[in-house]
């Protein structure tokens, strides 16, 4: 299940602004992380128009920590979070995200080597011409929030 909270731990998110601070949940049945473990991976953004901007690599690194933090890994349950500031694209008020979740089986080592993913600092800021510097600091300023729907 793939849900957008307040918080970690907090109630899902249907409407937000610009720069509000949300959290991407991604979890499965907890009772099944003594057994399995997730690794999230291959994650866009989608303007819904057909362009799509890579937010996490293949190996399940986030490739811009100013859009999202790293993913956290719950290791007692099949559950991952990862930190974000609401943003968009400046013609679009929606995006949409779409990530890949792997599963992988811990007995015998199955998990080893591939969740937690193991992430080098290797990536620069990678932010859409639409989202540039002076934009960032205009979205920085509370003054400027706009409601926006999350789908």
């Amino acid at each position: 299940m793939y849900e957008i909270r307040e918080s970690r731990n907090g109630p899902l998110i249907k409407f937000a602004h610009i720069g509000d601070h949300v959290w991407h949940v991604w979890h499965c049945d907890l009772e099944s992380g003594v057994i399995y473990g997730m690794l999230i991976h291959s994650c866009y953004v989608d303007d819904g128009q057909g362009k799509h901007v890579p937010i996490v690599d293949n190996k399940g690194c986030v490739l811009d920590s100013l859009l999202l933090s790293d993913i956290q890994y719950d290791d007692q349950a099949i559950t991952a979070y990862a930190k974000t500031r609401v943003f968009k694209y400046s013609d679009k008020i929606q995006l949409y995200f779409t990530c890949t979740v792997q599963l992988c089986v811990k007995n015998d080592g199955g998990c080893d080597d591939v969740t937690p993913p193991v992430c080098e600092d290797e990536f620069l800021t990678q932010l859409p011409i639409e989202y540039s510097s002076s934009e960032r600091s205009y979205y920085d300023d509370p003054s400027h929030f706009q409601h926006h729907s999350i789908f």
